[in-house]
């Protein structure tokens, strides 16, 4: 069972934060809590729909959830919007071997930037409703720093400006053609009511406790998430280090195992991601 990072990715990610706090560290909930609570959005229909008789754990899972695809939800809410669509990535990039095109360096700012900014500043940010969205962002942008076509661009012949992340280059996938971010960004998919079960069943895997992630202690800075194991991971799993960079007109074949590789990868990510979140924020605040 996998999830990629979509609403569905995002709300998962947000829910292991909620369950790794509970067990590890459960005095950073209250804390967070107080702080959602001058949210805008707290008493809007977006989120009151959600949070209606809930209380306890369900309440407070739930509004992890909901603050964590905040910044996605907002981009075309008539709740105001908050375009910094830039902020969702890095595009750091990759020339294939062989290939004599020059690389443009990530546009500022972005994810990583933002990232640890607002891990710097949210600990002396006083509560009220821009520290609510800070904390919002903080568990959006670890989430999407984990997902690595967020952390890289492929210049090529094919794709001489760029492929936007993986957005032009295309596969051949399930009698179809789709563009290689999506293919990632959308794997599986789940809702807001089965992302906490989905969550559990994800931590509850042998594979994905603390003790099996080595990376979680290798691995701490925003910089290391990004460059050691996103981008090295699009690199060399998402694009395989050169043999996926197909067009929309001429889309690569996946090699044997590509989708199931992906699985797993997806699994393992995402797992970090919330553990991160859950952490990140209990050390900040």
């Amino acid at each position: 069972m996998s999830f990629g990072w979509n609403a569905g990715g995002h709300y998962i990610a947000g829910a292991i934060a909620f369950y790794y706090l509970e067990t590890y560290r459960p005095g950073t909930i209250p804390k967070i809590h107080n702080i959602l609570k001058f949210h805008p959005w707290i008493n809007n229909p977006i989120w009151a729909s959600h949070l209606k008789g809930l209380g306890g754990e369900q309440y407070d899972a739930m509004l992890f959830m909901l603050a964590s695809n905040f910044p996605d939800d907002a981009k075309d809410s008539s709740y105001g919007t908050f375009p910094m669509t830039l902020w969702h990535r890095v595009d750091y990039p990759f020339i294939p071997e062989g290939s004599s095109i020059q690389g443009a360096n990530p546009i500022t700012p972005n994810s990583e930037q933002v990232l640890t900014d607002l891990l710097q500043k949210i600990g002396s940010e006083p509560n009220g409703p821009q520290k609510a969205i800070d904390v919002c962002w903080i568990m959006h942008l670890i989430a999407d720093v984990h997902q690595p076509m967020n952390c890289i661009t492929m210049f090529d012949s094919r794709h001489p400006k760029g492929d936007d992340g993986g957005r032009s280059t295309y596969i051949s996938y399930a009698s179809t053609t789709i563009d290689l971010y999506s293919f990632w960004n959308n794997i599986f998919v789940s809702d807001i009511t089965t992302a906490p079960a989905k969550a559990l069943v994800l931590m509850g895997n042998s594979n994905y406790s603390d003790q099996s992630l080595p990376e979680l202690y290798k691995n701490t800075s925003v910089s290391q998430w990004v460059k050691d194991l996103s981008f090295e991971t699009a690199r060399l799993k998402a694009y395989r280090d050169g043999d996926i960079i197909g067009t929309n007109e001429l889309p690569s074949n996946l090699p044997e195992g590509y989708v199931e590789d992906t699985k797993t990868i997806a699994e393992k990510l995402m797992v970090l991601a919330g553990k991160r979140i859950g952490s990140k924020l209990a050390n900040a605040l």
